[in-house]
């Protein structure tokens, strides 16, 4: 047996699992710096002897419509007008253009430190661990049974080719369907895109369409029926509905002054919005 499909059989499920579900809408600046301040937050636990390394599940919202852009896309993607009311952020991950807020999507982030399996995957692999942990969600939370993963191109974190990650980077994510996103009845309805490093796996995903649940009952569903498709102990589970700041996690408050230096010094900066 290939030692990646041995990793990859040791990915999932977790053995536990952190689910922060923060009804506080943020600023996209702020977003995207809390997903990297918790990136380093559980990298940093885990290299403590008596800390498990420990998975972060965290779904988020947003205080205007916005668009973020993956770290490659260029300014000049968004030049069309279709966005002049929404907040533009860069990611620190990869892929194309995303619209965000509570009318258009649902956002979430899975936040793997590096001692876990999942996050030294490929990344081809790990997408679609997570992507049928995904489906397994609808499945259970929706009604129709027309779920499919895409079986197309690669997307835009794999090995390929300097040209078509350009390409990817600067189209709307969810215009172009890419291998392992979520389909239903052929449209694009999930997608996510990547970031590693010596931390770990930085995922940020976004779930539109007929998959988005609309409402506070749907979105606790589906965001429990997730949960267990990643973690299936419910006892291994610790969740948080509240503000990040409200979590009496020791991390919490590190990590909610850590997000407010980078979105200050970072994501609401022109010079990282204008990198590319």
């Amino acid at each position: 047996m290939e030692h990646s499909t041995v990793a990859a059989m040791a990915a999932l499920p977790f053995r536990a699992l952190l689910v922060l579900d923060d009804p506080q809408p943020r600023a996209a600046a702020w977003n995207m710096a809390c997903d990297e301040a918790w990136l380093e937050q559980l990298a940093a636990d885990s290299a403590t002897p008596t800390t498990a390394p420990t998975p972060l599940l965290r779904v988020y919202r947003w205080t205007q419509p916005a668009v973020s852009l993956g770290y490659f896309t260029p300014l000049a993607a968004i030049a069309g007008g279709q966005f002049i009311n929404a907040a533009v952020v860069r990611r620190w991950t990869g892929g194309g253009v995303v619209a965000h807020g509570d009318e258009c999507d649902w956002t979430y982030s899975l936040i793997v430190p590096h001692a876990l399996p999942l996050a030294r995957l490929r990344a081809d692999e790990s997408y679609r661990f997570i992507h049928l942990a995904l489906l397994r969600a609808l499945q259970q939370t929706h009604d129709t049974t027309e779920w499919t993963l895409d079986a197309g191109l690669p997307h835009a974190n794999s090995q390929t080719s300097a040209s078509h990650v350009q390409d990817a980077a600067a189209t709307p994510c969810f215009v172009r369907p890419v291998r392992a996103d979520v389909l239903c009845a052929g449209q694009k309805v999930a997608g996510a895109a990547q970031r590693r490093s010596r931390a770990g796996l930085l995922h940020q995903g976004s779930v539109q369409g007929p998959a988005r649940p609309v409402d506070a009952t749907m979105r606790l569903a589906f965001l429990t029926a997730f949960a267990d498709a990643l973690c299936p102990d419910r006892a291994a589970q610790l969740w948080h509905h509240g503000h990040l700041e409200s979590w009496p996690n020791p991390a919490a408050a590190a990590v909610a002054a850590r997000a407010e230096n980078l979105a200050t010094t970072k994501y609401a900066t022109a010079a990282w919005l204008h990198k590319r």
